[in-house]
């Protein structure tokens, strides 16, 4: 699982790493690369080893949360494909990344392009800017976009 190793880079890159418990954007408390949970409480302070291990717990769940999504068609994926669908999951949950009707029946499909182009008229897109791009671009050519 190559394509995993990259998609922890790739989620660390997006997610940022932070080692003191902070209120993100929508009220949630949240620690290390994205971690939130019960765990997480306001004067929580980590080291980089904790938060690469929470990751790991974290990207595990996010990819059992895309093959299900994805079932039927995970198998197909390339492995760049999977980790866009494992870096929405990590971002959106099980529930919001079912949430892309049409975009995953274009993946389901084979029609990458169709599929990144969808992914980009989203309200998520919209949200992540640069994170939706390169999962978009990724989509569309099955190559992580430059940093």
């Amino acid at each position: 699982m190559d394509w995993l190793v990259r998609e922890q880079d790739e989620l660390a890159l997006d997610e940022g790493i932070r080692l003191k418990a902070y209120l993100d954007t929508v009220g949630v408390w949240t620690i290390g690369v994205g971690h939130t949970g019960d765990d997480v409480f306001p004067g929580l302070v980590i080291d980089r080893a904790q938060a690469m291990e929470l990751l790991d717990q974290d990207i595990e769940e996010a990819v059992e949360d895309a093959e299900v999504v994805c079932d039927g068609f995970w198998e197909d994926l390339s492995g760049p494909r999977k980790g866009v669908m494992t870096n929405m999951a990590f971002n959106l949950g099980r529930k919001g990344l079912a949430g892309f009707k049409n975009t995953l029946k274009l993946v389901a499909s084979g029609q990458y392009e169709k599929a990144a182009s969808n992914m980009m008229l989203s309200k998520w897109a919209k949200q992540t800017k640069g994170r939706a791009v390169r999962l978009s671009h990724r989509m569309a050519t099955n190559q992580y976009a430059a940093r």
